[in-house]
C-alpha cells in the first residue's frame, strides 16, 4: 500500500481551487454586470417619469433661455435626477413631445404636437430617455458589446 505524499495532494488542491475560483468569479462578475444593467434600466425609467411629471406641471414655463428649445429644461432636470449616470451611457438622448390622446375635430389619436409645451388638456406629454449600455466584460458574459436601453413615460397634460 502506497501512502500519498503531501506534494501530490498540493497539486490536486491547486487544480480544484482553480476550477472553483473560476466558476465563482464568473458568477460574481455576472451578478455585478447584470446588477449594473438593471440599475441603469430602473434609473432611466424613473428619470423618464420624473421628466414627464416636470413637463406636465410646467407647460407654461418661462424658458431660462427664451431663444432656445423647451426640451433643454427637461434635459437639465433629467441630468440632475440621473446624477451622472447619463455619462455612463453612449448615445444618451432625451425626446419630449406632446401626443394627442383624446382627439377633437380633425385630430388623430397619437398625432404629435410640436413643441410639447403647446399641449392641451386632452393631450399627453411623452418623455423618452434612451442610450446604449456598455458592459465591462461583454464577451465573457455573452451580453453583447452594447445593449440599447429605452424608457418612456406618458402623462396627461395639465395645460397650465
Amino acid at each position: 500500500m502506497k501512502i500519498r505524499t503531501s506534494r501530490q495532494r498540493k497539486a490536486v488542491t491547486a487544480v480544484e481551487m482553480a476550477l472553483v475560483l473560476s466558476v465563482t468569479l464568473l458568477f460574481l462578475f455576472g451578478i455585478f454586470e447584470y446588477g449594473r444593467l438593471f440599475l441603469m434600466k430602473q434609473t432611466l425609467e424613473n428619470a423618464a417619469r420624473e421628466g414627464a411629471r416636470y413637463a406636465v406641471a410646467n407647460t407654461n414655463m418661462t424658458l431660462s433661455d427664451p431663444t432656445g428649445d423647451p426640451d433643454k429644461e427637461i434635459r437639465e432636470k433629467l441630468k440632475q435626477y440621473l446624477a451622472g449616470l447619463d455619462t455612463k451611457l453612449e448615445n444618451f438622448d432625451v425626446e419630449v413631445k406632446a401626443v394627442v390622446l383624446r382627439p377633437t375635430g380633425t385630430e388623430v389619436k397619437g398625432q404629435v404636437r410640436t413643441p410639447w409645451n403647446t399641449a392641451k388638456e386632452t393631450d399627453g406629454i411623452q418623455v423618452q430617455v434612451s442610450g446604449d449600455f456598455i458592459p465591462i466584460l461583454p464577451s465573457f458574459l455573452s451580453m453583447g458589446a452594447r445593449i440599447p436601453l429605452t424608457a418612456t413615460s406618458l402623462m396627461y397634460s395639465e395645460a397650465n
